[in-house]
């Protein structure tokens, strides 16, 4: 719960802009001093309050910053994600 706060008071401040990557799940427990476990409930945790999105693959990206995120219309909409991320899988 600690590291999912910390995370979001950083997407706050714009420190983590939208649509940037999230450091992985390992080099965020490296990060904070935590078990890979911990690291991964942080990230779920700021997917529920859909501050970040994660596309198999690709990774956990920013997806709004919690001071914009008001109440009436803005919180309805659905999270902003860079269009430009493909979610297709390719054959190899």
């Amino acid at each position: 719960m600690q590291v999912a706060e910390h995370l979001a008071r950083r997407i706050a401040a714009g420190e983590l802009a939208l649509n940037t990557p999230l450091p992985a799940e390992v080099r965020l427990a490296q990060q904070y001093g935590v078990s890979l476990g911990t690291a991964r409930r942080a990230t779920e945790l700021l997917r529920e309050r859909g501050l970040v999105v994660t596309l198999p693959c690709k990774g956990t990206f920013v997806a709004a910053r919690p001071d914009i995120e008001a109440t009436g219309d803005a919180a309805m909409e659905e999270p902003q994600v860079d269009k430009r991320v493909s979610t297709q899988k390719f054959d190899r």
